[in-house]
């Protein structure tokens, strides 16, 4: 094996594969003035779906909300079998 990495070089780690992507997100205005965040999520595996997700929204001036929870969603295959 050839020494590949320059002297003085430090190597990050390892790049690995997100569980979730989101590939669909939507925010709703409803005519009351709330918003609704709703989306559709995909795995690289066949695990179970998460009861609910993780989130955070930037607000005016580089604040942020804290955590927050999503409601539960509801689930579907993508795949078909």
């Amino acid at each position: 094996m050839l020494d590949t990495v320059p002297t003085g070089s430090a190597l990050s780690d390892p790049i690995t594969v997100r569980p979730w992507i989101l590939n669909e997100g939507n925010l709703d205005l409803s005519s009351t003035g709330s918003v609704t965040f709703s989306g559709q999520i995909s795995s690289w595996s066949f695990s179970a779906s998460p009861a609910t997700a993780a989130y955070t929204y930037v607000t005016v001036g580089g604040g942020n909300t804290g955590p927050k929870n999503s409601a539960s969603g509801s689930t579907s295959s993508l795949i078909g079998f």
